[in-house]
């Protein structure tokens, strides 16, 4: 194995030494090895190591590691995906020289700030939608959606709109515009007319459902 001057976290051994069982057996690494990654990836998803400097993103980015593993990441850690390791590259720089598609699809969908919004971690989510890749991951499609289901708090209502307005004339599965759920979840009347002054057109809309919210 390799040896790192500064020393390795268990994270990043563990993510290193995965990658020796997939070379050896033929095989991505069984799902008990996920599973105990899992319990570890919150010790040290900010800490760099090695000659180039990477975080535990990198390395995944990188690897032939599960699709699910990217995501779990980036929900602990979002501001990974903008940060360059010592040679500039980022996350998703390394993932499109292996040619990993669904990788990129990971790093660059809204999947993380919908992850933080499912989870409640509203000041996670406003701190994210201040950088670049937060306010892209805004423009994936049902963010607002979920934000509204998921009953976020006013001010991080009002920065997704801010960043998307466009999303207030997006119908969800339901064929519920974000103002119907408004309606329907009690949102703070300030988001409601909000949505009303920049999309007023979604006053004469109707859901695709029967019941009355």
């Amino acid at each position: 194995s390799s040896t790192h001057p500064d020393g390795w976290t268990i994270l990043h051994g563990i993510i290193e030494s995965s990658q020796d069982a997939y070379f050896a057996s033929g095989n991505t690494f069984n799902s008990r090895f996920l599973q105990v990654l899992k319990l570890v990836q919150h010790h040290a998803p900010k800490t760099p190591y090695g000659k180039e400097r990477d975080l535990p993103l990198h390395l995944v980015a990188r690897a032939d590691i599960e699709y699910s593993l990217i995501e779990h990441l980036i929900y602990v850690y979002p501001e990974a995906i903008e940060r360059k390791n010592s040679f500039g590259k980022l996350p998703h720089d390394l993932a499109s020289q292996d040619g990993k598609a669904r990788k990129l699809r990971a790093l660059g969908s809204g999947a993380s700030l919908q992850t933080l919004l499912k989870n409640k971690q509203w000041e996670k989510a406003l701190e994210f939608l201040t950088t670049a890749e937060g306010n892209r991951s805004a423009k994936a499609d049902g963010t607002l959606h979920v934000a509204l289901d998921y009953e976020a708090p006013k001010d991080l209502l009002l920065r997704l709109i801010e960043v998307h307005p466009e999303a207030l004339d997006r119908k969800s599965t339901d064929r519920d515009l974000p103002v119907h759920i408004a309606i329907e979840k009690y949102t703070d009347v300030e988001v409601v007319e909000t949505m009303i002054r920049l999309s007023p057109c979604s006053l004469d809309k109707k859901n695709g459902r029967k019941e009355s919210v």
